[in-house]
């Protein structure tokens, strides 16, 4: 995805956005490894690590709303624009889930009721409305974000767009952090539509990445400390409704938030005017990319081999784990530079 913002009709690229590659890049390592249980072993700080790598998601959200948006006049893009994004993304999916083909089918379709037709209902169920490899649902509520955010402005005023996304990112949080208050016969329900961690998830904030762009001139005279004070605070906001939740018997994980939404919004204007500059920050992007799309195969195997040698220690899973990561990050930018490879263009 470019990442240009456009002014007076003119496109630019802010010297902010090399801040945030470099935090998409940092993101997608805390996001491995998280789910790669690093510090399992480690006590609480397995938690705390959680708890600390939770704003990068909704970050790649806003951030990717609100690069996508720029790309038309005042927030308003064409359709062509929203069909070439829905495009990009479909393939990366796509081909990220053959890779990942393994895994997927190991632990979703490797049953004893695999001839069943049920099994196989869930997994297209999964592949549409949630996810199929790990950090899949990403994807696909960006495509339909993108897309519901797009139909909604062509008919509605932006402050009606929030109002509408919010809550059903309300609903979304209402079945992560607080869904021991949602009745088990409603959580039931909801469960069919794959909430929370579904294409709903990112709704919200691509609404507000595109507001953020539209409304620019607003946030003018904040200054980057400022921004950076804002998140840290909604930060310990976040930390606090996390301890509320827990503390009231209702929490459930810790992925959906109200706080994130303005820790977003404010990480990305701190981001924006940010003055740092990096010498290869597509090389980051891209390996933001394939860090967070090719978890799937390497959190099922490497722990599943190395157990076999005794090997259980959670950092020792990690580590060879990250090696695998930084192997197939050379194999993509090496099949990028291979000419009859041209698939290889559309796994970053």
């Amino acid at each position: 995805m470019m990442q240009t913002a456009k002014a007076g009709g003119v496109r630019t690229r802010s010297a902010g956005n090399d801040t945030i590659d470099l935090l998409k890049f940092l993101g997608s390592i805390m996001i491995f490894t998280m789910h790669i249980s690093a510090f399992r072993d480690c006590g609480q700080l397995v938690f705390v690590w959680e708890i600390l790598s939770r704003w990068a998601v909704p970050f790649f959200f806003v951030t990717s709303a609100y690069f996508l948006f720029s790309k038309g006049e005042n927030g308003n893009i064409t359709r062509a624009h929203l069909g070439k994004y829905i495009k990009r993304i479909a393939a990366l999916y796509v081909l990220w889930l053959l890779i990942n083909l393994p895994s997927v089918f190991y632990s979703r379709l490797y049953t004893p009721g695999i001839q069943e037709l049920k099994t196989w209902l869930l997994f297209f169920r999964s592949a549409i409305l949630s996810s199929t490899f790990t950090g899949s649902w990403y994807l696909m509520s960006c495509i339909f974000s993108a897309f519901f955010v797009y139909l909604l402005s062509k008919k509605l005023r932006m402050g009606t767009v929030l109002v509408i996304t919010f809550i059903l990112q309300t609903v979304c949080i209402a079945t992560s952090v607080y869904s021991g208050f949602v009745p088990a016969s409603i959580g039931n329900i909801l469960d069919l539509v794959s909430f929370p961690l579904n294409i709903f998830g990112g709704v919200f904030y691509f609404a507000l990445g595109k507001f953020l762009f539209e409304k620019q001139h607003l946030f003018k005279r904040l200054r980057v400390g400022d921004c950076l004070f804002l998140t840290v605070l909604f930060y310990g906001v976040y930390i606090v409704e996390i301890y509320f939740a827990k503390s009231c018997g209702v929490y459930r994980c810790s992925d959906q938030a109200f706080s994130l939404l303005p820790l977003s919004a404010f990480l990305l204007l701190a981001c924006q005017k940010s003055a740092l500059h990096l010498r290869s920050p597509k090389t980051l992007r891209k390996m933001s990319t394939v860090i967070y799309c090719c978890q799937g195969n390497i959190l099922l195997f490497v722990p599943m081999v190395l157990k076999q040698y005794g090997v259980t220690a959670s950092l020792t899973v990690f580590a060879v784990g990250a090696l695998c990561a930084v192997g197939m990050i050379l194999i993509v930018f090496a099949l990028q530079k291979c000419k009859k490879c041209k698939f290889a263009g559309y796994l970053t």
